[in-house]
């Protein structure tokens, strides 16, 4: 309603744009026009309100092409603290999978882990509307994999992907346009001091242990550990 109250067009077929992401489409290359000409219909009120633009979006395929393959996964446009309180909960009410059980290839960054929580818990509550269903309070999107596919992790973390090895793993907080791609846990790397043949001190000297690289502090949340760096 915010934005039907600016009468703008090019703000209207913007945001008519992130509803189709949310619906698990995108909006077809070469076809502003006919996005443009969309708009201004709900901009003048001819066309009707949110619900009826939802019903027209859900109706519309000459320029949108929604994805069968579309999954209920972490949105990288929201704030890491976000999505860590998204996941919390949906750990908390998940009874078909465990939190305690996230792949090593996705306990790593909490995106990929909300990606691996969110997909499995939308179909676990057998989930049928994308807007209302995958919103974990705005944290997730009903991504097509055109948009998935972009982001490191989420085809393998996501439900019907190919990570499956069970650990638990710290997990990094990116802010969100900054991921990167896995690191690997410091190694502990041991540290022998060798000392010349007759010249062994009466005490013989330790041999010590130093970690290779410093960790920030530590956090669990849904069975997950989050490092917060």
């Amino acid at each position: 309603s915010e934005i039907l109250a600016q009468s703008n067009v090019p703000k209207m077929a913007g945001f008519i744009e992130r509803l189709v992401h949310h619906m698990g489409g995108v909006v077809n290359p070469g076809v502003d026009d006919a996005l443009q000409t969309f708009a201004q219909g709900f901009v003048d009120g001819r066309s009707g309100g949110f619900e009826d633009l939802v019903s027209a979006l859900g109706s519309q395929s000459t320029w949108i092409d929604y994805d069968s393959h579309a999954k209920c996964v972490a949105s990288r446009s929201v704030q890491p603290s976000t999505i860590e309180q998204a996941t919390d909960w949906a750990c908390s009410q998940a009874t078909s999978f465990s939190c305690n059980d996230i792949p090593s290839q996705c306990a790593g960054n909490i995106y990929r882990v909300a990606d691996y929580v969110f997909s499995r818990f939308y179909n676990e509550v057998g989930a049928t509307n994308p807007l209302t269903d995958c919103s974990f309070h705005g944290a997730a999107v009903f991504a097509s994999s055109v948009l998935y596919s972009k982001w490191t992790g989420t085809s393998h973390c996501a439900e019907g992907g190919v990570a499956t090895a069970t650990t638990r793993a710290s997990t990094t907080a990116w802010a969100p346009g900054t991921e990167p791609g896995t690191t690997a846990a410091p190694a502990t790397m041991p540290i022998t001091t060798t000392v010349a043949p007759g010249t062994e001190p009466a005490t013989p000297i330790a041999t010590t242990t130093e970690a290779a690289g410093n960790t920030g502090g530590v956090a669990s949340h849904g069975g997950c550990v989050a490092s917060r760096e």
